[in-house]
């Protein structure tokens, strides 16, 4: 298990063959375009996918203001939100920017957040994260296609084999298509 940034960047860069760093501050090629990838891959696994160990529940306030027409309540998305992934009681609403919009009176939600704690991702997600990061980086460090092609393609078998592991973990959601159903409305 990693325990920092720089040890997950290590593995990246031990994937393509390129030699360790001592820390993600380092002053070399490789560790700062590491430091200036980290946050977008970390925001990108984390919002692409419904890892267990980057979901939260919250109870959102109303804001004073209604949206100018459409939906009756906006709410204010909790500022370390990613993505929304339910609101209570199925109802409807969307998301504009960092509002969810509703005609419900209340919107307890469970979305993902930028969870930076690295050493509480576990194998899976740290696994994807490294394969990413790996592909990242391939083609700025090593400019070769064949590595590119190679890195991209151990990162999505990585990240399917460690979303399917982390999806077991607790009772399985139920999904329900009601597109016959609703049809109907």
């Amino acid at each position: 298990m990693y325990a920092s940034v720089t040890e997950i960047a290590n593995a990246a860069l031990l994937a393509l063959g390129q030699d360790a760093i001592n820390s993600i501050d380092d002053q070399n090629d490789r560790a700062r375009l590491a430091k200036g990838l980290w946050p977008m891959v970390l925001d990108d696994e984390l919002s692409l996918h419904r890892w267990k160990v980057a979901r939260k529940r919250a109870s959102l306030a109303r804001l004073a203001e209604a949206p100018a027409f459409e939906w009756a309540y906006q709410y204010q998305l909790p500022t370390d939100c990613l993505r929304v992934l339910s609101i209570a009681n199925d109802v409807d609403y969307e998301i504009e920017g960092a509002l969810l919009l509703t005609n419900n009176t209340s919107a307890n939600i469970i979305y993902l957040w930028r969870n930076q704690s690295v050493g509480a991702y576990g194998p899976g997600l740290t696994s994807a994260l490294v394969a990413r990061l790996a592909a990242e980086l391939a083609m700025p460090i090593t400019k070769k296609d064949s590595i590119v092609k190679a890195a991209w393609a151990a990162y999505w078998g990585k990240v399917a084999q460690s979303i399917a592991a982390d999806g077991q973990q607790g009772t399985p959601e139920a999904l329900e298509d009601r597109t016959l159903a609703d049809a109907g409305r």
